[in-house]
């Protein structure tokens, strides 16, 4: 049984992700135009984040250049101001963080600089404060969680503020929105 489940839930992330059974006007243009956008469709930042990959070989270029595109293109959709991102976090994401004319900071200390309207908090697997990830969204921040910590991923499976909340084995992303109820749905990250 536990195999018919698992495919069960490879389809409906792949559902989701495609924008199949998502019946949030706000999480359907996000899902089409930041997670999956259509074939040929590009930005401008693209060619950044592939010049700065360099150091990368194999699967780690691949996952490390996915993240960064999904990363900008979520970005710019949610026209963000700030991206804050953790020590730990590959210096790409600073590349597609200025390709969504955001501004990139990285914190040395566990508490990043206070919440401001429109940032996105970037957290990975060295992440280790949870209560940080509930404080930014209660801000109103967008946190996008890539490979989190086991106490991450809790503390972003249990945001239910309005908004949204997009789920897959590799990435997490809340998205706090005072204009929906919440959502959630199984994505193929």
């Amino acid at each position: 049984m536990n195999i018919l489940s698992e495919m069960a839930g490879a389809y409906l992330r792949w559902r989701h992700s495609h924008g199949y059974g998502v019946h949030s006007p706000f999480a359907y243009r996000f899902v089409e135009q930041a997670v999956r956008p259509g074939r040929g469709y590009s930005f401008y930042g693209y060619a950044d984040i592939d010049a700065s990959l360099t150091g990368f070989k194999g699967s780690a270029y691949g996952r490390t250049r996915h993240d960064a595109r999904l990363l900008l293109r979520c970005a710019a959709f949610l026209r963000a101001g700030r991206v804050l991102m953790g020590p730990s976090a590959p210096a790409v994401f600073s590349v597609a963080a200025r390709g969504a004319g955001a501004r990139s900071e990285t914190w040395k200390s566990r508490h990043p600089a206070p919440p401001k309207p429109g940032d996105i908090l970037v957290t990975g697997p060295s992440w280790r404060a949870p209560e940080e990830i509930s404080r930014r969204l209660a801000a109103g921040t967008t946190v996008i969680a890539f490979d989190p910590a086991p106490e991450a991923r809790a503390e972003m499976m249990a945001f239910t503020a309005p908004g949204l909340l997009l789920h897959g084995r590799r990435i997490i992303m809340a998205i706090p929105n005072p204009a929906m109820a919440f959502t959630t749905y199984a994505m193929a990250f």
